[in-house]
């Protein structure tokens, strides 16, 4: 609530009193004392703005005094313009009468500021009154009042020069009874001036309204005749809804306007509303003309050419006295829509509420029908709060949908200074928002419930202007502070408006529910429209979004199978057809333009050795509804190379019942050539392995192979001696000859051995004496064991034990444990060097072999390292021996291990199953 300052104030009855004025002010008898005293006590609410100054319209707490007007600075940063405005108005008043003008009877001011009170208390300003189009027949006999004030200003020989709607006030005649029953009077003096000598326009006028005189580039001055083009932008106005230019209206700046007033033509107003008469809108044009020459020279000739236009509306509105009163409206009407509640406490509050009274029923249609133009579900729901608060005059407005038993609020809309804001939310509705009573009780009846000020809830159940609802007095003066509309669609309740003005009690009348009615109706329908077709936009775009995600997707699956060389199918169990992909085709090598083929064809593609196994796989998959798993080849119908393929295939049940099979087919063709082509490189790598591992032991070698030529040699010579001998000693020389024999094939065994184990021979699985090749790698290795001072220590099982396999890889797999063994300890001499072999029998069906040391050992995290390829715990290792004796050892179904021994050593360990 705002009050004004104590501050010095003078009455003007001290001055001269014009000779013109026919009222004298109701209070000049009280003293300065007493009326700073009651100023302390008033509240204020905004009636208008011109230039720098606001009128407001003031009340006193205890209701005891009627209400006045005051006018001061409507900002702080225009105290020095208003004042100055103000003090020239104030000297105008011996010119002003309050016939046709709203007159100052005091004013209180300080060094900086300037206030000017009248009595005039129930006013209404133009722009609150008429803010939207009005009819032809309401706007006729406003507009007649209005030239009629002016005219009576320029008999008085005073030029207003600011003419806009802030500045005509209309209120009640009290006097009168003869149906010209309101009056219409000009305030807003700040730039009037006594003579018709014009000058350009000074700053802080109404731009949209001012002349083309005012921009100083005319060769007219600024005289009545402007104050008449100032009254035609109004009427235009009035009537079209719309000032006649500028598209972004008070946007433009005071520059633009200027412009606009020069050099911009309106559109007439009969062009795009039929309903306006041709001679009315002829009317408003001439006083638009450019040239003040062209336009009415007086008012009184405007008010005759208003007279005239009468004959001009439809036989409906033809009947209203062209200057009776507005719209027909009666003086209690008028006395109503202005009357201000002696309990109003904001000091913000707005008038709109105020002018329900005269506004005529078809602006409120228009509005209606402008709901129907939105088809966006957000715009309209911006729209319906926004014209619903503004028809209504509410302060605070809720949109309201219904989901089953959960009410939610979908919109809230307040009035502020800055106009009308919607906030779009969805949030339940609670105690907090609006009386939870009046929500239920609308939307259970499906009718329209009000809201004293006392809290008492009034249910209104006709539609009709005359509501039977009411009690018999006048339905006008039934005043309410909020209302609650439901929204019905087919006579089903689908939500609710709710409309309150809590800084204007009693804001609301019977007329208020009516064009609610009107405008909820609508709303209704448009947003069940809006809905529809936000439904359907969601539709299409989901229906767009699948589509180009199934686009998308068939276009990723068929890279994909492009890239990985797989084709997808789908085989009809009850047809027997496979329907393949493009990829798949390719890959069978189908002719252009087929995707299926029978069984019959698939069978006929497979390789002959592979078909009859396939195709049982097959079959006995679908008998037993199992998943198909196949690898095999065929030879494609277009070239009959043979490809490698491996299939999967997984059934498919629709109600229970498998009625076909999808599934995939890779070419694994290269990876079958690849496959190959590491086995062979596996080998030769295995090959050098073992001729690298073989050439560590050349000492060894050497030392094995020259014992039996040295045998050899000795067994010779002392057969030789035998043989000379007289007589020779034939059974000497015989045995000697044996032992040669004997260590011969003992050193070609040793050869043999050294040639098959570097070698690139095939492997050849047979029976092994495990034991056996165990001892045989030990005598090769003697020489290293005895170089490195290594003390060996053998635990064989007792049994002769066979494993199946290949005798040269086995014998590999020993080399390379023993030989790692022994160079894990060469470097040891802080403790004895101990190579330890053993070998047992595993529950009966494999011998587990085990090679440990005392060496240097290795980490826990290098044990499921060391069979990687290329990593190796040796300084000159290559990382590839322990990698290829894995491999070996598991092509034999075995396994190899490693672990580390306590407290020093490594233990490496591998099992193989035992022969049949």
């Amino acid at each position: 609530m705002n009050k004004l300052n104590s501050v010095d104030m003078q009455a003007p009855e001290t001055r001269k009193a014009p000779a013109a004025s026919t009222s004298s002010p109701s209070t000049s008898a009280l003293d300065a004392a007493a009326l700073r005293f009651r100023l302390t006590d008033y509240s204020y609410a905004p009636l208008s703005e011109t230039g720098a100054v606001a009128y407001l319209r003031a009340w006193r707490l205890d209701a005891q005094s009627p209400p006045l007007a005051i006018a001061r600075a409507r900002s702080d940063l225009l105290l020095t313009e208003a004042a100055s405005q103000l003090r020239h108005e104030l000297a105008l008043r011996t010119v002003l009468d309050s016939a046709w003008a709203i007159k100052p009877m005091a004013s209180v001011s300080t060094r900086e500021t300037m206030t000017l009170l009248y009595e005039d208390g129930d006013v209404i300003a133009l722009d609150k009154l008429a803010p939207h189009a009005i009819a032809p027949e309401c706007f006729l006999p406003l507009a007649w009042k209005m030239a009629d004030a002016t005219e009576a200003m320029h008999g008085a020989g005073l030029t207003h020069r600011n003419l806009n709607p802030a500045c005509f006030f209309i209120d009640a005649d009290r006097t009168r009874h003869d149906g010209l029953n309101h009056r219409v009077r000009i305030g807003g003096f700040g730039f009037a001036a006594l003579s018709d000598a014009g000058a350009p326009m000074a700053a802080g006028g109404a731009p949209p309204y001012l002349s083309p005189e005012h921009s100083g580039r005319s060769a007219h001055a600024v005289d009545l005749r402007s104050d008449l083009y100032s009254l035609g932008i109004m009427f235009y106005a009035m009537l079209a809804g719309h000032l006649p230019f500028g598209i972004s209206g008070l946007q433009s700046t005071a520059a633009e306007w200027m412009h606009f007033h020069i050099a911009s033509e309106a559109v007439p107003l009969d062009q795009f509303d039929k309903n306006i008469p041709a001679p009315l809108s002829q009317l408003v044009m001439r006083l638009l003309e450019k040239n003040p020459a062209r336009r009415y020279q007086s008012a009184a000739a405007l008010k005759a050419g208003l007279e005239q236009c009468s004959p001009a509306l439809p036989p409906t509105a033809a009947n209203v006295p062209p200057v009776a009163g507005i719209c027909n409206s009666s003086q209690k009407d008028v006395e109503a829509s202005t009357r201000i509640s002696p309990d109003m406490r904001n000091g913000d509050a707005r008038l709109a509420s105020e002018t329900a009274g005269i506004r005529d029923l078809s602006s409120v249609i228009r509005a209606a029908r402008a709901l129907t133009e939105k088809i966006q579900l957000d715009e309209l729901v911006q729209s319906i709060m926004s014209v619903t608060l503004e028809h209504v005059g509410a302060e605070r407005g809720l949109l309201i949908r219904v989901d089953g038993k959960q009410s939610w609020i979908e919109a809230c809309a307040r009035t502020t200074a800055s106009g009308i804001t919607v906030d779009l939310t969805h949030a339940a509705v609670s105690a907090d928002d609006l009386p939870l009573s009046m929500l239920n009780l609308a939307l259970i009846s499906g009718h329209r419930i009000c809201a004293r000020e006392d809290g008492s809830l009034q249910q209104l159940q006709s539609d009709l202007p005359d509501d039977h609802s009411m009690p018999a007095a006048d339905n006008n003066l039934q005043l309410f502070t909020a209302l609650c509309f439901p929204l019905l669609k087919q006579g089903k309740v689908v939500g609710a408006l709710y409309l309150e003005n809590r800084v204007l009690p009693d804001a609301f009348t019977i007329e208020h529910t009516q064009i609610l009615q009107l405008l909820a109706s609508q709303a209704a329908i448009s947003l069940e429209n809006a809905r529809l077709y936000a439904a359907l936009l969601a539709e299409n775009a989901q229906r767009a979004r699948a589509e180009s995600a199934l686009r998308a997707s068939q276009t990723s699956l068929k890279l994909g199978e492009q890239f990985n060389h797989t084709g997808s199918m789908r085989y009809l169990l009850q047809e027997g057809l496979m329907y393949c992909s493009e990829e798949l085709c390719r890959i069978y090598g189908l002719e252009s333009g087929k995707d299926y083929i029978s069984y019959e064809e698939f069978s006929a593609l497979m390789h002959p050795d592979d078909r009859a196994s396939v195709l049982e796989t097959v079959e006995a998959a679908i008998a037993a509804g199992g998943t198909i798993r196949v690898e095999h080849r065929i030879c494609r119908k277009s070239d009959g190379e043979v490809r490698y393929i491996s299939g999967i295939g997984k059934p498919f049940y629709v109600d229970g019942k498998c009625s076909e099979y999808v599934g995939t087919a890779t070419d694994i063709t290269s990876r079958r050539q690849a496959e190959d082509a590491l086995r062979m490189a596996q080998a030769d790598l295995a090959r050098v392995a073992r001729a690298t591992t073989v050439g560590q032991l050349t000492a060894s070698i050497a030392h094995e192979i020259n014992q039996p030529l040295m045998s050899i040699v000795s067994n010779a010579g002392a057969s030789l001696r035998w043989l000379d001998r007289q007589p020779m000693h034939l059974e000497n020389a015989r045995a000697g000859l044996h032992d040669i024999v004997s260590e011969g094939q003992r050193a070609g065994e040793m050869i043999r051995s050294l040639q098959s184990l570097t070698r690139n021979t095939e492997p050849v699985f047979e029976r092994i004496n495990l034991n056996a090749a165990i001892r045989h790698i030990l005598a090769i290795s003697r020489s290293e064991l005895e170089r490195c001072e290594v003390s060996l220590q053998l635990a064989l099982v007792q049994e002769n034990v066979s494993v199946q396999g290949d005798f040269v890889q086995i014998q590999q797999v020993l080399l390379n444990l023993v030989i790692n063994a022994i160079e894990a300890m060469a470097d040891i001499t802080t403790r004895a060097r101990v190579l330890s072999i053993s070998s047992f029998i595993e529950d009966g069906t494999r011998i587990t072999v085990k090679v440990e040391d005392t060496g240097e050992g290795m980490s826990e995290a290098d044990t499921g390292r060391v069979f990687e390829a290329f990593y190796t715990t040796k300084k000159n290792g290559m990382g590839m021996g322990l990698a290829i004796c894995r491999s070996i050892v598991e092509s034999h179904k075995g396994r190899l291990h490693a672990e580390v021994r306590q407290p020093h050593g490594s233990v490496f360990s591998f099992y193989l199953p035992l022969s049949a």
